[in-house]
């Protein structure tokens, strides 16, 4: 059995939960600052799994706030 915690994301699943374009989220993955895999290479694109987005959202949150301290 399977839970929506266990079901990897497509790069617009992500876009969509972050609002922010596909293009963005790809841009992402191939810089590292966002973590996926390829399904049987590229034709059948990303795959991200929820725990990574939200990794990526508490560490951009983190910047985000040690910026605004004095």
């Amino acid at each position: 059995m399977t839970t929506d915690e266990d079901k990897e994301l497509t790069v617009a699943e992500v876009a969509a939960r972050l609002r922010v374009s596909e293009f963005a989220v790809r841009d992402w993955l191939r810089k590292g600052y966002l973590r996926g895999f390829r399904m049987g290479g590229t034709k059948a694109g990303w795959r991200i799994r929820p725990s990574e987005v939200q990794r990526y959202i508490t560490e951009r949150e983190e910047q985000t706030y040690r910026k605004d301290q004095p």
